[in-house]
């Protein structure tokens, strides 16, 4: 039973921690790097996924960005909206990064803070239109 024990721990210790915290066939920090922008309190913070060795597949992309939305708005509490895109870049040295689109008209998802989810960007501009206008509504309705 010691020998089993000692084996896994001696697995575990060597294998590199790149390969642990994966996603799929891309390493944060080997095949891409994940860059959180926090801006003013009016405005959403920004995630940048860019990769640099590998340009993965729409649906890899998509999913990574998707995690590392779930990862920063269910990490802190006071973390407002959040708009993550993926980009790709040959060399990744000059930063002439381009965006990776996730479908015909997709190019970034949204941590919603209120929702608790991440939504696609379309979804994100109607889910704001709709708290406006019913913001609007009961505003009218306080009027009269």
């Amino acid at each position: 039973m010691k020998k089993i024990i000692f084996l896994l721990c001696l697995v575990f210790f060597l294998t590199p921690p790149s390969l642990l915290f994966s996603q799929g066939d891309f390493s944060e920090g080997i095949d891409y790097n994940a860059v959180y922008i926090q801006r003013g309190e009016n405005a959403a913070d920004v995630l940048h996924i860019n990769f640099f060795t590998v340009r993965p597949t729409a649906a890899t992309a998509e999913r990574i960005v998707i995690n590392h939305l779930k990862a920063l708005g269910q990490r802190s509490k006071n973390v407002k909206n959040i708009i993550g895109s993926a980009f790709y870049s040959a060399n990744g040295s000059d930063g002439s990064y381009s965006k990776i689109k996730f479908g015909a008209s997709l190019g970034a998802y949204v941590w919603v803070d209120k929702a608790g989810r991440a939504m696609t960007f379309p979804s994100y501009m109607a889910y704001l239109k709709k708290a406006r206008d019913q913001k609007r509504a009961a505003a009218r309705a306080g009027k009269t």
